[in-house]
């Protein structure tokens, strides 16, 4: 059986998503389809790929009324086998036996103190959707566009808040906060940088406030309150179980943040942010190779700002200063490699390393 007809018939009738479809005729007629945007500089262009054939990811048409039938499953387990229902809750491990938080098709994730379940997406052809429930409040939300940014996923958080409540502190029994002096706490200072994935930067600066530690946004913004439960551990904030543990060296300071009980903590290191000058920028400038796969790259500086260029200069993302010699695009660290010269011989992009030509 045709993999639409499958569908067709073992999910989409079953649950009445009506207007639901797997697209696999490019040049089907769907009434009421949105045509997707992108923006680049200032502009919003139609790039809606219609050639394109995935069979499944980026290729199911749907709407907001059949998302919300598709959700009355996920509650009540109208279709599929107790069976495959425990396969799709279960965290899947990777291959040194790592517990992610990703199930089959779902991705698990807590928010406000709250664990919830759910899926996001986005297609370069200009389509953004989110997915996410809260079994413990039995609250769901669902958010498509058709326009392609990357400020998508805080605007539909910004939603969420509006209904999930910060869930009251818990702390582990038997663990009590504990006072330390503002000298004691002024040693974990700093900035700290982590890459969970390449698209997921996270940065933040733990400074002392008002006689407390505090997380905050690089812009000076509060995070969380950080509740010191001795032995360099602290409770992040007042919601959740999640835990950060200071550890120093003689050249640097780091943290784990450790939230959930099967996934590997995340390590923030501390780095030292840092504004590259004009001069540094035109260093950086020019045509860079990777000879392992073909590809090549080019930086350029247009009206005071570096520019990366891909799919052979037909898209750039400006890229932003973070640390001496790293700079970053929306997917990645970029790092600049120089000889002992210090001249600039390339750079390395997700373990990948592009020489310069």
């Amino acid at each position: 059986m045709p993999f639409e007809d499958y569908l067709q018939e073992h999910i989409f009738n079953p649950l009445k998503m009506r207007h639901t479809v797997l697209n696999v005729d490019v040049y089907r007629t769907i009434p009421n389809r949105a045509i997707g945007y992108t923006e680049d500089g200032g502009e919003l262009y139609k790039t809606h790929q219609y050639g394109l054939f995935f069979a499944g990811d980026g290729q199911i048409i749907t709407t907001a009324e059949d998302m919300f039938q598709w959700h009355q499953n996920i509650k009540h387990a109208t279709i599929g086998t107790a069976d495959l229902w425990k396969k799709m809750h279960t965290k899947a491990s990777l291959n040194d036996g790592t517990i992610i938080d990703f199930g089959l098709g779902v991705e698990f994730e807590t928010h406000n103190g709250y664990k919830a379940m759910g899926f996001d997406g986005m297609i370069s052809s200009g389509f953004v959707s989110k997915y996410l429930y809260v079994p413990e409040l039995d609250l769901a939300f669902f958010t498509t566009q058709n326009t392609f940014d990357w400020d998508f996923k805080e605007r539909f958080f910004k939603l969420v808040d509006l209904y999930v409540p910060v869930k009251k502190e818990v702390i582990t029994k038997g663990e009590k906060p504990v006072e330390l002096s503002p000298t004691e706490l002024k040693q974990y200072e700093g900035s700290y940088l982590f890459y969970r994935y390449d698209e997921d930067r996270k940065a933040n600066t733990i400074k002392v406030k008002n006689g407390a530690l505090y997380a905050q946004t690089l812009d000076g913004d509060d995070i969380a309150k950080l509740i010191p439960l001795g032995n360099h551990t602290f409770l992040f904030g007042e919601a959740g179980n999640a835990k950060i543990t200071f550890s120093f060296s003689e050249n640097e300071t780091q943290y784990t943040y450790d939230e959930l009980a099967y996934e590997k903590p995340w390590v923030f290191k501390t780095y030292q942010p840092y504004e590259h000058s004009q001069q540094e920028l035109q260093e950086f400038e020019g045509q860079y190779f990777n000879s392992t796969f073909q590809i090549s790259k080019k930086l350029q500086l247009e009206d005071g700002k570096l520019y990366f260029y891909y799919r052979n200069g037909a898209w750039k993302n400006k890229m932003d200063s973070l640390a001496k010699d790293v700079l970053e695009i929306s997917i990645s660290p970029i790092e600049i490699i120089r000889d002992s010269n210090n001249q600039v011989t390339g750079f390395k992009l997700m373990g990948l390393v592009f020489d310069k030509i």
